[in-house]
């Protein structure tokens, strides 16, 4: 049996979300240094003034973020900002989300947060007052509580 917990708050999510944006910074910037040092420096034969190889770039930044996201909330439930901010990502069963939900739910997700959070705001006309990416992947954001970890329990 899984235990109910109600939908995390927006302050909640936004706060995960600047925490794991910064560690995504990191692990982008570790992964580009291979691909930079490729770079010689000469502008009219650079990486990046190459067409196609910046849209593979970035495509492998978008692919390494859903990397980052996919690995988390299949092996828990919860990035490390998820955990610090105790809020887990699950399926509608309360069980961690199936692969597809974790595709439906990033691909949903990528628009609606380059267009300044909108998929955040249908939370505002939801009944359940849920962003557009957890109501199509059948998925929610949930608050664990005060004390969700054992670790945090008094023995």
């Amino acid at each position: 049996m899984t235990q109910t917990y109600p939908n995390a708050s927006m302050i909640r999510r936004g706060a995960s979300m600047v925490y794991d944006g910064l560690l995504i910074l990191a692990i982008m910037i570790v992964m580009s240094m291979p691909i930079a040092s490729l770079d010689t420096g000469d502008k009219t034969n650079s990486f990046i003034s190459d067409p196609i190889l910046k849209h593979l770039y970035q495509l492998f930044l978008y692919l390494l973020i859903f990397a980052f996201y996919y690995v988390f909330w299949r092996m828990k439930g919860q990035t490390l900002g998820m955990q610090v901010w105790k809020i887990r990502a699950q399926g509608e069963d309360g069980n961690i989300m199936t692969p597809m939900q974790c595709i439906i739910r990033f691909a949903v997700a990528t628009p609606g947060t380059l267009l300044l959070f909108a998929g955040f705001f249908w939370a505002f006309f939801d009944k359940e007052h849920l962003p557009l990416q957890d109501r199509l992947s059948h998925s929610r954001v949930v608050y664990m509580g005060d004390k969700p970890y054992a670790s945090e329990r008094p023995a």
